[in-house]
C-alpha cells in the first residue's frame, strides 16, 4: 500500500495564494500581530482544512532546535492541592499566551523537594524550551544555576537574583497589611497559620510580614505561628489546637485562603462566631472566598495576570527578544469582607 504523500506548507501557501511566511503566522496565531487581514487568515485556514494539512512537529523541532513546549514548575503538593485555584488561574494565563504564540505548556511537580531534577529532567534533556517556576524554594542553587547558564526561566513569587526575570507580588508588605488590619480592629492575640512549612519563598515572606507588624505593635509576647500542610484538614487540626489554648487567639492571619477555610470550619464546629469571637484574614482571593459564610477578608492575587505576564517574558527570552520588563511587581490589595 502506497504511503499517502504529506501536504506541505508550500502547498497550502500556493492554494491560498499567499507566502509560506503568512501560512506560518496564521498557524502560530500571529496573524493579527503581523497585520494580516481577517480575509487572508480565513483563506489560509480554508486551505489548511481543504488540503488536510498536518504540521510536522518533529521536523519543526529539528529544524529550529526547539520543542515549542514550556513547563510550569511547582512543588508537587501544590499541584495536588484540593482547590488550587491560584495555580489554575496562572495556568490559564500561561495557556492563553502559549496558544497565541504557537507553544504548548505543561505542569511539572517537584517531589520531595528535589528541585535539582528540573535541571536534569527538563532543561538539560531539552524536553522544554523554558521554565516558569511558581513559589521557588527559599534556598536552592538550581534556579541560580539555570539563570547563569542562560536557560530561559521566569519565577513567580519572588525575584531570585538581581538579574532574574520575575513576576511578583509583595508578599512581605501584603502580609504586614493583613496583620495590621487585624491590629487596627483591636486584636492583640493574633496567630499566623501558613499553608506550608517555611521552605518556600512566599511562605517565608508572608511570615516575616506578620512578624514585623506584630513587633511594631508591641504584641510579640503573644506571637504565635503554626504551619499547615497544604490541606483543609491540617488547617482544621491546627485551629482546633489553638482553640483549646487558655489564651486562644482572637484573630488569625492565614497563609492562604484554603488554610483560612479550614480554620473557619474548625471555628464554627466549636461553636464560635466569625468575626465576633475570632476574626480571620486569608491570602489569594480565590473565587469561593467571596461566597463563604461570612465572606472572607483576604489579600487579592491576580493569578491569571501573573501567568500572562510570565509567559510573555519567557517566550520573549526563548525567541531571543529582550522583554519590555525584567521584574514586575503586581499590586495585591486587601479585600475587605465580613470575616473581620
Amino acid at each position: 500500500m502506497l504511503e499517502k504523500k504529506r501536504v506541505t506548507r508550500q502547498a497550502v501557501a500556493k492554494y491560498a495564494g499567499v507566502s509560506t511566511a503568512t501560512v506560518s503566522y496564521v498557524l502560530n496565531g500571529l496573524g493579527d500581530a503581523n497585520h494580516i487581514s481577517a480575509e487572508t487568515q480565513n483563506r489560509v485556514r480554508e486551505a489548511i482544512s481543504t488540503l488536510n494539512y498536518v504540521r510536522n512537529v518533529s521536523a519543526r523541532r529539528l529544524a529550529m532546535g526547539k520543542t515549542h513546549v514550556i513547563s510550569i514548575v511547582t512543588d508537587n503538593k501544590s499541584v495536588n492541592y484540593p482547590i488550587n485555584a491560584t495555580l489554575h488561574r496562572i495556568q490559564q494565563g500561561v495557556s492563553e499566551v502559549c496558544a497565541k504564540r504557537g507553544y504548548h505548556s505543561m505542569v511539572h511537580g517537584v517531589y520531595d523537594n528535589h528541585w535539582n531534577l528540573i535541571k536534569e529532567d527538563l532543561a538539560l534533556s531539552h524536553r522544554v524550551d523554558g521554565i516558569i517556576v511558581i513559589n521557588p524554594p527559599s534556598e536552592h542553587q538550581v534556579i541560580q544555576e539555570l539563570m547563569e547558564d542562560n536557560f530561559p526561566i521566569v519565577t513567580l513569587g519572588s525575584a531570585r537574583a538581581p538579574h532574574s526575570y520575575s513576576v511578583n507580588i509583595d508578599n512581605f508588605n501584603s502580609a504586614r497589611i493583613a496583620t495590621q488590619h487585624l491590629i487596627d480592629k483591636g486584636h492583640q492575640r493574633i496567630a499566623h497559620i501558613s499553608y506550608s512549612e517555611p521552605d518556600l519563598t512566599d511562605v517565608v515572606e508572608r511570615m516575616a510580614g506578620y512578624q514585623i507588624a506584630i513587633k511594631e505593635a508591641n504584641l510579640e509576647p503573644y506571637r504565635l505561628i503554626r504551619h499547615a500542610e497544604y490541606s483543609f484538614g491540617s488547617a482544621f487540626a491546627i485551629m482546633n489546637e489553638l482553640l483549646s489554648l487558655k489564651d486562644r487567639p482572637s484573630a488569625i492571619f492565614a497563609g492562604n485562603d484554603i488554610t483560612a477555610i479550614g480554620c473557619m470550619s474548625a471555628i464554627r464546629k466549636r461553636g464560635f462566631s466569625i468575626p465576633e469571637d475570632i476574626a480571620i484574614v486569608g491570602f489569594d482571593d480565590i473565587p469561593i472566598s467571596a461566597y463563604l459564610s461570612p465572606p472572607l477578608t483576604t489579600i487579592q492575587l491576580d493569578g491569571e495576570k501573573q501567568g500572562t505576564l510570565a509567559a510573555n517574558i519567557l517566550l520573549d527570552l526563548i525567541e531571543s527578544r529582550t522583554p519590555e520588563q525584567k521584574t514586575i511587581l503586581l499590586e495585591s490589595p486587601l479585600i475587605l469582607r465580613d470575616s473581620t
